[in-house]
């Protein structure tokens, strides 16, 4: 309506516009001229060139008919190209594609990339935001059951893939996966596939953003759901540290925050055109009048405009001059007062390092050029020249403050370390014409630099000598791997390390730093000679230092490796014994610092403890291998005295044997066979020792087991008839308890066998050992089903030897005999395991 208004007003007023337009339009043609003047002069410059990311997402990026790149993003950045002076070069791909181009660096800005914390890890982001984005999903028109997010439970979604709608806090995959909803994910390439993968029904749903989804949605038979999440800002991407990106950057930030202030402005007419309305509004008069006209009174306006600032500016800039002629006077004079009586060095020179002006100095008289040695000077010019480069760039403060620091030589030629703080002179203009700078004295701050930097490299090497110390059990890998440490962290220069024995002469020497020049000083070593700080060294605990080798030194033939360098010797002690000599070399600034000797002495020390350590661990292992030889020695031995007591026990039951078949008596061959039993009872023991690793220890299971075998074979006893069953597992016991024990269970046995079941009467016997760990007590069961023990013998009191020989062999046992006729016959001994006694 407003646009009507006018209109009507302009026709009313048409002719005398017609009569005054030629000199209005002669006016306005002289201001267009002088513009367009300075116009090109401003755009002059070679326009620069700027590679730009693009992809389908129409409305806001596409591909028009003609293969021309057009939305809403390419025609902002046309206004933004055009201000800026930038040639804009498109490249074309998918979504992802253009995100990898930004990392590797192969273009220089990606438009329309959502703002996520993930990604601002990646690249670097514009500051001012273009647009706000929500993710919407979209769904066919005939689609009814997906009405709220627990509805994409088991569902296929169509996404666009590495997009924010997808990925990261906000994205539809965090929250399927919140909701448990197990949704299966299309990844695509683009939205436009993402809509066709929902229309041909190849996805349930698919994720745009709201931008792309309510222009296109109709296109592809779609409708909007009542899902929408995840609102994001949408701004310009760059490479995260390209040289181009602080640039390029602040001016968008900067193009983009005018815009936004402006509600005319062409990203206010972009956003109508692309996201509200496809028809743009109809004119009610020519369109190319109304912008004639406009543009000419603008002009008109603006040229009356800078003639009377012109004139302003003018006059006051001869009121600043005239009144400030006379401040600048008083203030030369103060500052040159205040120059020349500091203590720091303030000076002047013209653009080719002319000095101008130096000020008096109480430290030194400097004179640049002269006295500044090449390496400084080199990074003089270096620095000048960075300097004009960023001058020229016009993208840096104008006044910005350069701080180096350099060495210099005084007159009287001694050299000093000073921090100079540089800044550019600059005329009224502020064109470059010079530079001041004003110099300071560092060389203590540096030296004490110099001082914690050693030091710190000297700790260095002490850890790790410690830690080689720790590990390394090698005499000769010991000293070479602690002098390559030494000197390749820096601390020293070279360093070596010689071993002598007890009575001085040469073992052994490790060295690094010295290579080929070494071999002499081992040869004098060979020969038993020493030299003069090597025994001075031997000599006494402390450090000796020598400050001048090369001078110093003539019976060392290291002396001439020393030049401007002096040298540390200690000698490797631990616990009153001296290992050898450490020496190093080392700048002549370090040499007489306690600290310093104190560190040297320390690692020294360090060294010594290792030798040490390595000497006892030989001593310990050589002990040690003579004590397995003794051991094996024994051990054969004892094994060879149970194998010969066993066979000589088995002699005598053999001679018992071959006796007792010329004995009729009855009575008298039961006692030998009985004396025969006994001692191929002793034997076994000794037949089981022998045959066990354990020479001292008899497994009393094994051995019950094989007595009784060998019991009812004797005794001719059917084991199918009366059987035999053991209750021992896993105990043994030395040689001084299993004989009387072992003569026990023979005795019980056989006495069992002999009278618990005549006349093939069918039984059982048991043998049972149990242990009281509480009292270490242990208690031997041997139980038959047989006849019974007669009621009128008493067992304690018997005549019979069998029993009598239990009875003491349990005494000697320090045990009890218990008889139980309760329900079957038990006889249970009660005993503890005799300790060994020694023997003389």
């Amino acid at each position: 309506m407003q646009k009507i208004k006018s209109f009507i007003i302009g026709q009313q007023y048409t002719p005398r516009i017609k009569r005054k337009i030629l000199p209005f339009l002669i006016l306005t043609f002289i201001f267009i001229f002088i513009a367009a003047f300075f116009s090109t002069v401003a755009i002059g410059q070679e326009p620069l060139s700027v590679k730009i990311g693009a992809y389908a997402n129409h409305p806001k990026i596409f591909m028009d008919a003609d293969g021309k790149v057009s939305g809403f993003w390419p025609d902002l950045i046309k206004d933004i190209a055009k201000k800026e002076n930038w040639k804009i070069e498109y490249v074309w791909g998918t979504w992802s594609d253009g995100l990898d181009r930004l990392i590797n660096k192969e273009i220089d800005i990606m438009p329309d990339v959502a703002f996520t914390g993930k990604r601002n890890k990646l690249y670097a982001f514009s500051e001012a935001p273009v647009l706000m984005s929500w993710t919407r999903l979209y769904i066919n028109k005939k689609n009814t059951e997906i009405q709220s997010i627990t509805d994409l439970k088991g569902k296929k979604i169509a996404a666009l893939k590495g997009s924010v709608n997808l990925e990261g806090p906000g994205g539809l995959r965090e929250i399927a996966l919140g909701f448990n909803l197990n949704c299966t994910f299309l990844e695509l390439d683009n939205y436009t596939e993402v809509f066709k993968a929902v229309e041909k029904n190849r996805a349930d749903a698919g994720i745009t953003n709201r931008n792309f989804g309510n222009k296109n949605a109709n296109k592809f038979n779609l409708k909007k759901s009542p899902i929408i999440f995840n609102p994001t800002d949408i701004k310009f991407a760059f490479p995260k540290d390209a040289g181009s990106t602080p640039y390029l950057a602040e001016r968008i930030n900067y193009c983009i925050t005018q815009l936004k202030q402006n509600e005319d402005s062409i990203y206010y007419r972009l956003l109508e055109k692309y996201f509200e309305s496809e028809i743009a509004e109809k004119e009610v008069f020519p369109k190319w009048l109304g912008t004639t006209l406009k543009t000419i009174a603008a002009l008109f306006v603006v040229f009356v405009l800078v003639i009377i600032a012109t004139g302003i500016q003018v006059k006051r800039k001869t009121s600043e001059i005239l009144a400030g002629r006379e401040s600048l006077q008083k203030s030369e004079t103060r500052y040159r007062l205040l120059a020349e009586n500091a203590a720091d060095v303030i000076w002047t020179t013209d653009m080719k390092l002319r000095p101008d002006y130096i000020s008096p100095s109480v430290f030194m008289d400097i004179t640049l050029g002269r006295f500044i040695p090449p390496a400084s000077l080199e990074l003089c010019y270096k620095t000048f020249e960075e300097e004009l480069a960023l001058e020229a760039s016009g993208k840096t403060d104008p006044d910005r403050i350069r701080t180096l620091e350099l060495e210099h030589i005084c007159k009287d030629g001694s050299a000093i370390w000073v921090e100079m703080k540089v800044s550019a002179l600059r005329d009224p203009d502020g064109r470059w014409v010079g530079i001041l700078g004003v110099t300071r004295d560092i060389t203590n701050r540096k030296k004490a630099e110099e001082k914690i930097k050693h030091l710190n490299l000297v700790l260095s090497a002490i850890r790790n000598v410690n830690q080689i110390v720790v590990t390394e059990k090698d005499r000769g890998h010991l000293i070479q791997r602690a002098c390559d440490n030494l000197t390749e962290t820096r601390g020293y220069y070279n360093s070596w390390i010689v071993l002598l024995d007890e009575a001085g002469r040469y073992v052994t020497s490790a060295e690094a730093g010295l290579g080929k020049d070494f071999l002499p000083m081992v040869e004098m070593l060979k020969r038993g000679e020493l030299a003069l700080r090597v025994k001075n060294a031997l000599s006494k605990a402390g450090v000796v230092v020598t400050e001048d080798p090369a001078s110093t030194c003539t019976d060392c033939p290291l002396s001439e490796k020393y030049a401007g360098r002096s040298a540390m010797t200690v000698r490797l002690e631990h616990g009153g014994k001296v290992y050898g000599v450490l020496s190093v070399s080392i700048l002549k600034d370090f040499v007489l610092n306690e600290e310093e000797q104190g560190l040297f002495k320390e690692v020294a020390g360090d060294i010594a403890f290792a030798l040490h350590g390595i000497e006892m661990e030989k001593i310990r292992k050589k002990a040690e291998d003579q004590i397995r030889r003794s051991l094996r020695e024994k051990g054969t031995l004892l094994a060879e005295i149970h194998h010969r007591v066993k066979n000589n026990m088995q002699i005598i039951s053999s001679l018992l044997s071959l006796q007792s078949r010329d004995i009729k008596d009855e009575r008298a061959l039961s006692l030998i066979k009985n004396c025969e039993d006994r001692i191929r009872s002793m034997s076994l023991v000794h037949e089981k020792l022998y045959l066990s690793e354990d020479l001292s220890r008899v497994d009393f299971s094994d051995y019950v087991e094989s007595m009784a075998t060998r019991l009812f074979q004797v005794h001719r006893v059917d084991s199918r008839v009366v059987s035999f069953s053991s209750h021992i597992k896993d105990v043994s016991f030395s040689i001084e308890t299993a004989i009387p024990l072992g003569l026990i269970a023979n005795e019980l046995i056989s006495n069992v066998l002999k009278h618990a079941f005549p006349e093939g009467r069918k039984g059982n016997i048991s043998v049972e050992l149990t242990q009281n760990r509480k009292i270490e007590e242990y208690t031997l069961t041997v139980t038959d089903n047989g006849i019974g023990f007669p009621e009128e013998i008493d067992y304690k009191n018997t005549e019979t030897f069998g029993l009598q020989l239990v009875g003491m062999l349990t005494e000697q046992l320090n045990g009890t005999v218990e008889l139980d006729r309760s329900k079957e016959t038990s006889f249970k001994i009660v005993f503890k395991e005799q300790k060994y006694k020694k023997r003389i």
